[in-house]
């Protein structure tokens, strides 16, 4: 059976190595799946199940606020939207005309 597992990942990994993925971020993905998991529970039921007490306390803290504005910055800095407004406002500095 374990030869069985190793050959779907074996064809998964090259999957997603012939489409342009990444293989690292994916096993590190499934390293700390468990890890996240763990904690969100955790997080959750030490707020009494109050999803609203949650991001309460993640917008206060000042740490986690800077964490979280991180983490909204790389998300975004990752889509196709990005790119063009870097592109559009890179090129009017590059003219002179300011923003």
């Amino acid at each position: 059976m374990p030869v069985y597992w190793m050959l779907l990942f074996g064809a998964f990994g090259y999957l997603l190595k012939t489409n342009g993925y990444q293989v690292g971020p994916v096993i590190l993905g499934v390293i700390l799946s468990r890890l996240i998991d763990e904690n969100w529970r955790r997080a959750i039921i030490s707020e009494q199940e109050d999803l609203g007490r949650l991001f309460r306390g993640i917008l206060t803290s000042p740490l986690s606020l800077v964490l979280f504005g991180a983490l909204v910055f790389i998300f975004i800095s990752q889509t196709p939207l990005w790119t063009g407004l870097r592109a559009r406002f890179g090129t009017a500095r590059a003219r002179g005309d300011g923003v």
